[in-house]
C-alpha cells in the first residue's frame, strides 16, 4: 500500500469514528432502553475504530487486527517506541476500559445502561476522540468529514462553509450553501462533460403541440443529465423539495431563495450529505465536479463573505425569504 493510500484509508477510519460518535450521541439523548445500548454500542466502537487506526497507521500492527481484545490494544499502543519518544500515551485509559466493561454487559446480558450516566459517556468519548485525533493524527475531529475528499479547492471550500454551519447550529445557511455547491458542481459537470446542447426545432405547423416538448427537453437537459451519472432521482427530488433554491448568474455569483423562516436540523443535514456524496460518486466515475473557471472570482468572493470569521459571515446576502410551496424550481427557470 502506498503513502497515499495509507493516509487514505486512515482517513475513512476516522471519519468512521466520528460518524459512529454521532450515532451514540443522537441515540443517547433519546428515551428508551433500546437507543442507551445503540448509544452504548456505538459509542464504544467510535473509541475501538480509532485505536485499530491508531495500531495500522503507526504499523503497530501492520495487518488487520481483527482478533484483539480491547486490552491489548491499550497495552500494544502505549507500549509503541514512537509514542514513547514523543511523550504520548492514550488519554481517560479509566474512563474507556469502563465504557469497555458497559458495552460487554450491553452486549452479551442486555444490560440496560443508566440515563443518568448517559452524559459521561458522551463526553468521554468526545473528549477521546478530541485529544487523540489531535495528538496522534493531527487532525481535527470538528473539521474532519467527507468533505475533504472532495477534489476542486473551490468546490471544497463552499461546502465546508455548510459543515461549519452545520456544527454552528445554522441549519438554513448550511442548507443554503450546500444548494449553491451542488449548482456549482453540476454546472462544472455540464462544462466538461456534457455534449453539446442542441435545440429542437419544429415547423410552423407543429409548433403549437410540439414547441413546449422541445422547450422542456432544452432547459433541463442538464438536469437529466445529472440523474445519468447515477444519481438516486428519489434523492434527487427530495433535495430540490427542501425549502431552499439555488441559481448561479451569468457571472457565477449564487443567488438564493427561501421559502420558510427556518429549516429543520435533519434537513439541512441530509441535504448536505447529499451533495457531498454527488460529488464523491461524480469523482469515482472519472467526472470532474468543479467550480468552473469562468466563476471561480465570484465563488471565491461567496466564500470569502461565509467563512467562519468573515465580517458577515453566515448570513447569506444573495438570500431572500419568500413564503410559498416547498416544491422546488430548477434552478435558472
Amino acid at each position: 500500500m502506498s503513502e497515499v493510500e495509507k493516509r487514505a484509508a486512515t482517513h475513512r477510519r476516522l471519519l468512521l469514528a466520528k460518524e459512529l460518535y454521532l450515532h451514540g450521541r443522537e441515540h443517547s439523548s433519546a428515551a428508551g432502553a433500546i437507543n442507551k445500548m445503540i448509544a452504548v454500542h456505538s459509542l464504544h466502537n467510535a473509541i475501538e475504530v480509532t485505536l485499530r487506526a491508531l495500531l495500522i497507521h503507526f504499523d503497530i500492527r501492520p495487518e488487520k487486527p481483527r482478533n484483539i481484545d480491547f486490552d491489548t490494544m491499550l497495552k500494544e499502543i502505549d507500549g509503541c517506541e514512537e509514542f514513547k519518544r514523543r511523550d504520548l500515551r492514550l488519554p481517560l485509559r479509566p474512563q474507556i476500559r469502563k465504557l469497555n466493561d458497559l458495552r460487554n454487559l450491553v452486549q452479551h446480558e442486555a444490560h440496560e445502561p443508566e440515563t443518568a450516566t448517559m452524559e459521561e459517556w458522551r463526553v468521554h468519548t468526545r473528549e477521546f476522540l478530541d485529544l487523540v485525533f489531535r495528538d496522534y493524527f493531527g487532525e481535527s475531529l470538528d473539521r474532519i468529514s467527507r468533505v475533504s475528499l472532495v477534489a476542486d479547492p473551490r468546490l471544497r471550500a463552499v461546502l465546508e462553509v455548510a459543515a461549519h454551519e452545520l456544527e454552528a447550529g445554522g441549519w438554513k445557511t448550511a442548507l443554503i450553501a450546500s444548494k449553491i455547491a451542488f449548482e456549482y458542481a453540476a454546472s462544472g459537470l455540464k462544462a466538461t462533460h456534457a455534449p453539446e446542447r442542441r435545440y429542437i426545432r419544429v415547423t410552423y405547423e407543429h409548433e403549437r403541440v410540439l414547441a413546449p416538448i422541445a422547450e422542456a427537453v432544452n432547459e433541463n437537459a442538464e438536469y437529466l443529465g445529472v440523474l445519468a451519472t447515477g444519481i438516486n432521482l428519489i434523492d434527487y427530488m427530495r433535495f430540490r423539495s427542501t425549502p431552499v433554491t439555488a441559481g448561479l448568474s451569468e457571472g457565477g455569483r449564487p443567488a438564493t431563495l427561501t421559502r420558510a423562516s427556518e429549516v429543520p436540523e435533519e434537513t439541512a443535514r441530509w441535504g448536505h450529505h447529499f451533495v457531498v456524496d454527488s460529488v464523491i460518486r461524480w469523482q469515482l466515475q472519472g467526472l470532474t465536479p468543479v467550480v468552473p473557471a469562468r466563476w471561480a472570482t465570484a465563488c471565491d468572493e461567496w466564500v470569502q463573505q461565509h467563512a467562519p470569521g468573515a465580517k458577515g459571515g453566515g448570513a447569506p446576502v444573495e438570500e431572500e425569504h419568500r413564503p410559498g410551496p416547498a416544491a422546488d424550481a430548477v434552478p435558472g427557470e
